[in-house]
Formats: structure tokens, sequence, C-alpha cells
């Protein structure tokens, strides 16, 4: 059900969602459930964590089941940037380039032989 809880305990609740979250995926890739035919998707959240979404939300005109999509999302793309900077860090290591502006020409000259090619074909 969408933007439905349950209580699990005095301190968590179970959120039905209704997005299923794929943290490898780039941003904005994940699929609907319907569109998947999938079942339920619980998350536990605290209730008083809970309690301030809810308020939030309901002063934004939206559910808190929205919300949470929102920062879940905004998480995961923050998420996949690191990775990204991660992994161009190393590469830049591997290659040798220590400032900003050796990566810069490389880029350039990359940019540029490229364009080359194209126009010569």
């Amino acid at each position: 059900m969408l933007g439905c809880h349950y209580p699990l305990s005095a301190n968590y609740t179970v959120w039905e969602s209704n997005r299923i979250y794929h943290p490898n995926r780039a941003p904005g890739a994940n699929e609907s459930e319907a569109a998947r035919a999938t079942t339920g998707n619980n998350l536990h959240i605290p209730d008083d964590l809970l309690a301030q979404a809810e308020k939030l939300a309901a002063s934004q005109g939206r559910t808190a089941n929205d919300l949470a999509a929102d920062a879940l999302n905004r998480y995961l793309a923050h998420e996949w940037l690191n990775k990204i900077e991660h992994e161009g860090q190393q590469r830049r290591q591997q290659v040798g380039l220590k400032t900003d502006e050796e990566v810069e020409a490389v880029v350039d000259r990359a940019i540029s032989e490229y364009r080359n090619e194209q126009r010569g074909r």
C-alpha cells in the first residue's frame, strides 16, 4: 500500500513502498513495483523519524512515502556520484595525472582527436 505504515515495535515501523530501489543503478533507472509485477517492499523506519517525515510531508502537501522516496533517490544519486568520483581519482592516479590542469589537457586533446577523426570520415 502506498504510504501505509504498521507498528513493528516500540521503536520501528514497517513501511510498504511502491518503489524498488537498486543501489547499483544510475539515478532515475529504478522501476516501479507495478511495472516489475513484484510484491511489497518493506522498510523499517524509527517511529520518531517517521513522525518527522509525516509532519514535513504534510506541510508540503505530499505523502511521507513520497518524501522518503525522494530522500532515498537523492541519497542513491549522491552515492553514485561518489563512486564515479572515486573511480575517476583511481584512474587519474593510474595514468599519472597529478593536477587538474593535466587532466584538462588530456581531455581537451582527446576531444580534439575525436573531432578530427569525425571530420575525416
